[in-house]
């Protein structure tokens, strides 16, 4: 028989076992901008990887009637009214996560525009495929053939030039 664990959050509290606690727990940590990193070195670590454009974003966190707002959007869009639970471990998640009222903005947005069947996951919510990379990536890139017209560049909040593929997919922040 598994243990269960109150996980308390914006929303309330919440019944888990305790590996879906400990699992939530190291997803949302490793999903979180590190205090005191700028964006020119998080570039860097990142290397060819690079990082989730959002999580650079900031503005004031997010809400309980963000996040109420969020899954009216999505219910509404999807004509499915999704159990408290489902909404409950993601709030629980997206909290944990320290996401921004503009990263929850643009993920929902994202989600709306790009997941058309009503079954989504946890994980599209985190699953962003908008990435933005180094100076050195775009080196990289122009070496495999891409020339730099091929690339979007970005002014990151602190000033940093950030680089990705052009894909139609607009990042909230200022062109470079």
């Amino acid at each position: 028989m598994q243990k269960t664990k109150t996980k308390t959050t914006a929303r309330g509290s919440l019944q888990m076992g305790e590996r879906t606690v400990a699992l939530a727990d190291a997803l949302t940590t490793s999903l979180t901008k590190p205090a005191n990193e700028n964006s020119e070195r998080l570039l860097e670590r990142a290397g060819m990887a690079g990082i989730d454009a959002y999580v650079l974003v900031s503005s004031e966190p997010v809400t309980d009637e963000d996040l109420a707002q969020a899954a009216a959007f999505v219910e509404q869009n999807y004509g499915v009214s999704y159990p408290q639970e489902r909404w409950g471990l993601l709030f629980m998640m997206i909290t944990d996560a320290g996401w921004t009222k503009e990263q929850l903005y643009q993920r929902t947005i994202w989600l709306l525009k790009t997941k058309p069947w009503k079954d989504w996951t946890i994980a599209d919510w985190f699953n962003v495929p908008c990435r933005v990379y180094s100076y050195g990536w775009a080196l990289h890139k122009r070496n495999e053939g891409y020339r730099w017209k091929d690339f979007d560049q970005y002014r990151l909040p602190d000033g940093t030039i950030g680089y990705k593929l052009k894909d139609g997919i607009e990042l909230p922040f200022p062109r470079a």
